[in-house]
């Protein structure tokens, strides 16, 4: 796919007489998800033609183009790949196994203002994205807890879900307490709407607090 991001970019820019700066083609074939562009002399012209592959191969979630010269047009770029991401994900048309939404973009360094309105709607359109792509995360591990698809899951499985989305061992204590407060105490299960509920204020308490508390895991695709 990677391969196929690089050819689709060298296409599109040589279409539009921009020049392909030796640091993209290195940094596409580096990995996955993970785009690092910092220091590459680009452009508003390289971002949009990157923006439009984005838009056929969405392959990479967190994209760094710090100290580069992006300026106003290159910001909206990114807000409209942003912004379609987050349509298609609502709409249910975008596969979140085999894709990456564009999620996550620093681009600190580049000229422009932090009052413009498109620079705002990227931070805005981040928080989405990462919100939508949390709870995603969570259903799965619900369901990889509870393969029958019953809908409820005991303390047991409580434990292996949330071991699931952050990689984090969770005590059979604190299983029993979610289960308490988010749960059904009669038949000690609890549902997805209870799961999902728990861990999202957890996780927003934990950031609150700085704490790195069942913070999701990361991906093979993240880590690499």
């Amino acid at each position: 796919e990677c391969d196929r991001f690089l050819d689709l970019y060298r296409s599109l820019a040589s279409q539009s007489n921009i020049d392909v700066p030796p640091q993209i083609a290195t940094q596409i074939n580096k990995r996955k998800d993970k785009l690092d562009l910092r220091k590459c002399n680009l452009a508003d012209s390289h971002v949009i033609v990157l923006c439009a592959v984005l838009m056929q191969l969405p392959i990479y979630g967190k994209i760094n183009l710090q100290n580069n010269r992006i300026e106003a047009r290159g910001i909206s770029a990114l807000v409209g790949v942003m912004q379609e991401h987050l349509r298609l994900m609502v709409a249910g048309s975008f596969s979140m196994e085999e894709m990456a939404e564009l999620r996550e973009v620093n681009v600190d360094g580049n000229p422009v203002s932090p009052s413009l309105q498109s620079l705002v709607d990227l931070y805005s359109y981040q928080e989405m994205l990462l919100y939508v792509r949390m709870r995603y995360d969570i259903r799965e591990a619900f369901f990889v807890a509870d393969p029958r698809g019953t809908g409820n899951i005991d303390a047991q499985s409580l434990q292996r879900a949330v071991k699931t989305y952050t990689g984090t061992n969770f005590s059979s204590e604190e299983a029993d307490i979610m289960i308490s407060q988010f749960g059904n105490q009669e038949s000690r299960k609890i549902n997805l709407i209870g799961f999902e509920s728990a861990l999202v204020l957890k996780l927003q308490t934990s950031q609150k607090k700085g704490k790195p508390a069942l913070m999701p895991k990361m991906t093979a695709a993240q880590e690499s």
